[in-house]
C-alpha cells in the first residue's frame, strides 16, 4: 500500500502541474506566443539572444549534435529521472524522500513562474524567427505534434525543469559517495541538457536561468524547512507529565 501511495503522490503532483498549466491560464497559447516575443526582445536587449545562431551553427557544422540532442531531450530526461528515483527508492529511502520533496517544492515554484510567464518554445515560432523544429524533422516524434497538448503543456518553456531537475541530479551525484564516472556524469548531465534544449529549439537561455533559479530556491526552501523542523522542540509526552 505504501508503494502505491508513493506512485499516486508523484503521478498526482505531475498531473496537477500539467492541468493547471494547460487550463489555469485563459488563452494560454496566445499569451505564450506573446511572451515568447518578449523573451526574445529581452535577450536581444541584454546581448545574449544566441539560440538561433547556436542551432544554425550545429546544423551546418555538427549535425550529429542535433541528432544526439533530440534523442537526449526525449529519452535522457524522464527515463533517467525514473531510473534514479526507483534505484533510490529501493536502496536509500531517506535520500529518495529528500530529493523527491525538493522536486515537489519545485513544482510549486515552477507553477508560479509559469503562471506569470507562459512561454511558447522557439520551435513553435513562425519561420521568420529562423528556428528549426529539429524534433519534427529528425525525430523522435514524442514532442512534435500539437496533438501532444492532450498529454503535455507544451507552452511551459519558462522555467526549464529540464535544467532544474538535471542540476538537482548533478548535485546528488557530486555529493554522494559514488564512482568517479558517476560524478563525471553528474557534471556533464546538466551541461549536455542545456546545450540540447537550446540547439533543438525547445528552450531559450532565459528559460534555463529560470529553471536554475527555481531549483536553487526550492533547495534552499526545503533545507530551511528541515532546519526549522530539527530546531523545533519535541512535543512533550502527556503521559510523562507529573502534576506536583
Amino acid at each position: 500500500m505504501r508503494h502505491f501511495l508513493e506512485v499516486v503522490l508523484i503521478v498526482g503532483a505531475y498531473i496537477v502541474y500539467e492541468l493547471i498549466g494547460k487550463y489555469g491560464i485563459p488563452n494560454v497559447e496566445t499569451v505564450a506566443f506573446e511572451n515568447a516575443a518578449r523573451v526574445i526582445s529581452w535577450e536581444s536587449s541584454m546581448g545574449f539572444f544566441w539560440e538561433q545562431q547556436w542551432q544554425e551553427w550545429a546544423l551546418q557544422n555538427f549535425h550529429a549534435a542535433i541528432i544526439f540532442s533530440n534523442w537526449m531531450y526525449t529519452f535522457g530526461y524522464w527515463p533517467v529521472i525514473f531510473t534514479i528515483a526507483i534505484y533510490l527508492y529501493v536502496k536509500d529511502r531517506s535520500k529518495y524522500v529528500y530529493y523527491r520533496n525538493i522536486i515537489l517544492v519545485s513544482f510549486v515554484f515552477a507553477l508560479i513562474v509559469f503562471s506569470i510567464l507562459p512561454t511558447a518554445p522557439p520551435r513553435f515560432l513562425p519561420s521568420e524567427f529562423g528556428f528549426i523544429d529539429t524534433l519534427q524533422i529528425y525525430g523522435p516524434s514524442q514532442y512534435t505534434a500539437r496533438d501532444s497538448l492532450v498529454y503535455y503543456n507544451l507552452f511551459a518553456a519558462m522555467p526549464s525543469l529540464h535544467i532544474g531537475w538535471t542540476l538537482l541530479i548533478s548535485l546528488m551525484f557530486i555529493r554522494s559517495k559514488v564512482f568517479i564516472w558517476l560524478k563525471a556524469f553528474g557534471v556533464l548531465y546538466p551541461i549536455l541538457t542545456f546545450t540540447g534544449i537550446i540547439i533543438t529549439s525547445n528552450h531559450y537561455i532565459i528559460d534555463a536561468a529560470g529553471g536554475f533559479g527555481v531549483m536553487i530556491v526550492s533547495y534552499l526552501v526545503y533545507e530551511g524547512l528541515l532546519r526549522l523542523k530539527h530546531r523545533a522542540p519535541p512535543l512533550t509526552n502527556a503521559s510523562s507529565i507529573r502534576i506536583n
